[in-house]
């Protein structure tokens, strides 16, 4: 009867300690939640994102950004929002965002089919395609990469970019691929000679070629080679009030039409292409 007795008192004993450090130790979600929420953004990508020389980012997807972040505030004024963005590269941007650096990016990230598989997105906020720059007046654009085969061509295209895939995956041995960390590597192998096209997204090119000295020494053209639908990524399962603030900041911006002078303030002097001001419309949503 005592052995019964101890042992019933071991059993409650041990649920009891199982059951204090449960009420003790914060849930998962809470514990993760307890850091503020971080923007990663890229400063490289004008002008989508960039770093100026005062050390902070600009660009269109900037821009919206602080809106999501204004929103995600009225939502959830308990949770903090780290006023600095983190550095992110094309190198290590889905990496920080697995591991939980970063809760999004604010730059130039494609929605991919394979990329669904660990990300979750937004609502679109800007649709671009691959292009190509080429120096005057001795490099004609192609029309095609296939136009390219032939004669070995070297070409620069940013690393961990859908361009890379595309141009890599199209061309395989016949171009000599030139990976670069950054655009400005990328577009300084162009101004150099080093390389005979510049492979990016053509918002991207004509920013980078467009603020050189020199800019009118080079040609931006041929088809888009490629679709690039930009949204803001989360860590798939991880963010989702985040992203529930972000697309409602999305659809405001879209419905007021307030995204046109982010658009304006950013791409002066250029009208927004018909697949662009289709997306305005598309996700501009009832509230």
């Amino acid at each position: 009867m005592t052995d019964a007795s101890g042992r019933r008192d071991g059993i409650r004993a041990a649920v009891l300690s199982v059951l204090i450090l449960t009420l003790l130790l914060p849930p998962a979600a809470e514990a993760a939640e307890a850091g503020a929420i971080r923007f990663g953004a890229r400063a490289d990508a004008p002008p989508i994102s960039y770093r100026t020389a005062d050390g902070r980012f600009r660009g269109y997807a900037i821009d919206i950004c602080e809106e999501v972040k204004k929103a995600y505030r009225a939502r959830h004024p308990e949770r903090e929002i780290a006023e600095d963005y983190v550095l992110v590269t094309t190198a290590d941007r889905q990496e920080k965002l697995l591991s939980g650096e970063i809760d999004t990016v604010c730059g130039p990230f494609s929605i991919t089919e394979s990329r669904m598989a660990d990300f979750d997105f937004s609502f679109l906020i800007f649709v671009s395609g691959g292009s190509v720059a080429a120096r005057r007046p001795s490099s004609v654009i192609p029309a095609a990469p296939q136009a390219m085969q032939g004669a070995l061509q070297r070409v620069a295209v940013v690393s961990e970019t859908t361009t890379l895939e595309f141009i890599e995956s199209l061309l395989g041995t016949s171009v000599e691929v030139d990976r670069k960390a950054t655009h400005d590597e990328a577009f300084a192998a162009l101004a150099a000679g080093a390389v005979t096209y510049y492979f990016a997204d053509r918002a991207i090119l004509n920013a980078v070629v467009g603020r050189a000295d020199n800019a009118g020494d080079f040609l931006v053209g041929g088809k888009f080679l490629t679709y690039e639908p930009y949204a803001l990524p989360f860590a798939k399962g991880r963010s989702p009030e985040l992203r529930d603030a972000a697309n409602a900041t999305i659809a405001e911006l879209f419905r007021s039409r307030r995204i046109h002078a982010i658009y304006e303030n950013h791409f002066p002097g250029q009208r927004p292409s018909d697949l662009l001001q289709s997306l305005f419309q598309l996700y501009a949503l009832p509230k």
